[in-house]
């Protein structure tokens, strides 16, 4: 058995890791830039209104839930890197047209909306592929660990691509900003490319090549159904995300409305949370030597929820409410992502190699679902019981979620 202190060593040694690491690395900085240059781009240049930024906001939530299940069997049926370079390149050429009709004097918000629509659909299709390809770069072992180096990145680039988004708009337009997520996907399919491992078709058979898509994608629900490992962690994932998107439906509101946050000290404490998604994914794998799956998914559900119920309490003083938003973004975030790379990790060890990209497809589309009727019942929530009272809610239900997830994970026996 390896000394603990080699596992991360090991992935230092891993060639491939390394490079498909550098490539999402790469491409998680772009993607912040341009996540806060698009809306910048439509309010900025073309004087967008609040329905138009809605719209545009609504457009890449939308795409997971009209290719997801999709991707899913397209994943199962092809090699994956060529997918996820493939995903790439489409994603840069659609980010450049944007410089490039802003140069021209033709970029409207449809042009915009349509990309974001556009460059959605290709991301979760990546997102899949990722999921996928990643079990055959490393050994189940090693998976706990890769996935929190990937956290790892997304958290940096949360707090530093935010940052980098501003300076670029405010230097060279939000369009011209954009252009560096742009070349940050071409870098990443160069990347990939490079990766020397040959991946193998998993698959049942030719026949299975030559089914219906409907057939692979009901052969990919009934293994998450028949398999109650799953199942469980299907059902706890959506209870998760509902309850979450509560949060999100209100969260701006109530600090700026409720708490009495200034935009920009609130910009400051939500770029914090990317603080905490680094601890959680730095304590990850201690945490669940120690406490094992089970206890540390419940705890960390809960660890989060715990914090969402204080949020409900941020009044008085400006430095009593600064500490508990920053807590909630700090410890909440880290014991969130601990939770997300747990699960992340089990679902890619528990699934049957022939099904990742369908079983992928249906934990990313359902979730989403879940989390979309979440923002909903937020916002409707929040308009009719007060904004406090809505977040006391949606912290009681990721509490719920806790036990949820101890009481179905402990009938199944594994840790």
């Amino acid at each position: 058995m390896k000394h603990l202190d080699q596992d991360g060593a090991t992935l230092w040694k891993n060639g491939d890791f390394l490079k498909f690491w550098s490539a999402q690395t790469i491409s998680f900085f772009g993607s912040v830039v341009t996540r806060d240059a698009l809306p910048m781009a439509a309010i900025l240049v073309l004087s967008a209104s609040p329905i138009e930024i809605s719209v545009l906001m609504a457009a890449s939530a939308i795409a997971p839930l009209t290719v997801g299940f999709l991707a899913g069997v397209w994943v199962d049926r092809v090699r994956r890197k060529p997918i996820l370079i493939t995903c790439d390149i489409a994603q840069a050429f659609l980010l450049f047209t944007i410089p490039v009709a802003f140069y021209l004097g033709s970029l409207t918000i449809l042009h915009l909306v349509l990309i974001a629509f556009l460059a959605g659909c290709f991301a979760v299709v990546s997102k899949v592929a990722d999921q996928s390809l990643l079990p055959t770069i490393l050994k189940k072992e090693d998976l706990l660990e890769g996935n929190s180096k990937l956290e790892m990145s997304g958290a940096i680039s949360e707090v530093g691509g935010a940052s980098i988004a501003g300076i670029l708009v405010q230097l060279f337009t939000a369009p011209m900003a954009i252009l560096v997520d742009a070349f940050s996907f071409l870098f990443s399919a160069a990347t990939l490319a490079t990766i020397k491992k040959k991946e193998s078709l998993i698959r049942t058979g030719r026949k299975n090549i030559n089914s219906s898509i409907w057939r692979d994608f009901k052969l990919g629900v009934s293994t998450v159904w028949e398999r109650v490992q799953l199942r469980h962690m299907l059902l706890v994932q959506m209870t998760l995300a509902f309850f979450l998107g509560i949060v999100g439906a209100i969260y701006y509101l109530f600090a700026l409305k409720e708490a009495g946050l200034n935009p920009m000290l609130l910009g400051l404490l939500v770029g914090s949370g990317g603080i905490g998604s680094l601890i959680g994914a730095t304590v990850v794998k201690s945490v669940r030597d120690r406490l094992g799956f089970i206890r540390s998914v419940s705890f960390g559900i809960a660890l989060n929820a715990a914090f969402i119920i204080c949020l409900s309490m941020a009044q008085g003083a400006l430095l009593l409410i600064v500490a508990i938003f920053l807590a909630q973004q700090i410890i909440g975030d880290a014991a969130q992502t601990s939770v997300n790379i747990n699960l992340t990790t089990k679902l890619q060890t528990d699934s049957p190699a022939e099904f990742l990209g369908r079983i992928s497809s249906i934990f990313n589309v359902l979730p989403s679902t879940a989390g979309l009727l979440g923002l909903f019942a937020g916002g409707l929530c929040g308009e009719f019981f007060g904004l406090r009272a809505t977040l006391v809610v949606a912290g009681a239900g990721n509490l719920a979620a806790a036990v949820l997830a101890y009481h179905l994970f402990s009938r199944i026996g594994k840790r």
